[in-house]
């Protein structure tokens, strides 16, 4: 078969959605399908795979330049419509809302079927889909002409039907196994326990609540180190904290870090913390399961949904430094039901989170819609 998947951003820039796109597309492509991404991202050292990349980079302008933004836009929804019909594939996979609207172009003019996967809210699907019109969104023609639209969560599914008059399938993100793995010999009482947050740094993550809950910690457990790995202009704020609350020998900014040294320094880790007021997968947070991690996470995106069917972590109020030092505390104090989360952990991924177990939910699809042409 033959996939042409559209993305905003794609590798080598480093996000949830361009990692679930390049995974995604190199499982299918292992699957003996002939893969092709049409991105507006640049990048002059293609990697060498067989997955056939289309680049149309456009300018990115400033916000007080909305329109040639705008123009811009339509100017790489005309050359993706041409690059679809150069490639005839079988199916058009858009990621998210904006991406549908050339997709429902080529498929009025050149009769290829699309599905929507969305991956995240649908106020930031660009300016084609604002929040104030919400009522018009099911009459939105590229929403309605779709094939099939995609959820990553139940939650989402939800969501979808509510504000888009449609039901969806639901196909959660995956996570590389062969990347991400647990350590073979876990520390059952670490003498310096790791907490580890993996995330983007802005007011959004609640990484200011993760840094306070240190004080408790550091009270039953002294030598306790919060890692947090990412980068973003709320740095200087938690810095703040930090200095603040004299915990500089214990909350360490590891910054961006390569996505290869990633796996190494979950495996380093004992626990996995996830504060955030607001997440639309947490990617992060299966990366951390596949490294044998219990979570301990706020009720974000499908965290809720894991965690209660895997029994492998905590789920904490948001807001609360004093949940979320009782729940590091509680982790560490009963080291056997920590280890336990962690094999959980790794059970679901292997089980239900692996790329190449969603990569045939999405092939399934793919045939189901082409065979009904």
């Amino acid at each position: 078969m033959k996939i042409c998947i559209i993305v905003t951003h794609y590798l080598p820039h480093i996000g949830g959605l361009e990692l679930a796109t390049y995974h995604l597309a190199k499982e299918l492509d292992k699957q003996n399908n002939e893969v092709h991404i049409i991105t507006p991202y640049p990048d002059s050292n293609e990697n060498t795979t067989s997955i056939k990349i289309h680049r149309h980079p456009i300018h990115t302008y400033p916000d007080e330049h909305p329109i040639r933004a705008f123009v811009d836009g339509l100017t790489f929804f005309r050359k993706t419509v041409e690059t679809i019909n150069e490639i005839k594939p079988d199916i058009i996979h858009a990621q998210n809302i904006t991406n549908s609207i050339p997709a429902y172009i080529a498929s009025k003019r050149y009769h290829i079927p699309y599905i929507i996967c969305l991956h995240g809210a649908l106020e930031l699907m660009g300016p084609f889909l604002p929040a104030c019109l919400k009522r018009f969104w099911p009459k939105l023609p590229h929403i309605k002409a779709a094939s099939q639209i995609i959820a990553l969560t139940n939650e989402m599914a939800g969501r979808l039907e509510k504000e888009l008059g449609r039901e969806s399938v639901v196909i959660p993100n995956g996570v590389d196994t062969t990347h991400f793995y647990p350590s073979l010999t876990p520390e059952v009482s670490p003498h310096n326990p790791v907490i580890i947050c993996l995330s983007r740094i802005d007011d959004k993550k609640g990484l200011e609540y993760a840094i306070k809950s240190m004080d408790d910690v550091l009270k039953h457990y002294p030598d306790a180190i919060l890692n947090i790995v990412g980068d973003g202009n709320f740095r200087n704020e938690l810095e703040k904290i930090v200095w603040k609350h004299k915990l500089t020998k214990n909350v360490r900014f590891m910054g961006v870090v390569p996505n290869t040294d990633v796996p190494d320094l979950l495996r380093s880790a004992d626990i996995f913390l996830l504060p955030s007021l607001s997440e639309g997968f947490a990617l992060t947070a299966l990366e951390a399961m596949a490294s044998g991690l219990p979570i301990i996470s706020t009720p974000v995106g499908i965290i809720p949904e894991m965690v209660s069917k895997w029994n492998n972590g905590i789920i904490i109020p948001f807001k609360s430094s004093t949940a979320i030092s009782n729940a590091i505390i509680s982790l560490l104090d009963h080291p056997n039901i920590r280890l336990e989360y962690g094999k959980q952990s790794v059970k679901a991924t292997r089980e239900k989170y692996s790329w190449t177990t969603v990569a045939k939910k999405y092939e399934e699809i793919y045939q189901k819609i082409v065979s009904s042409k």
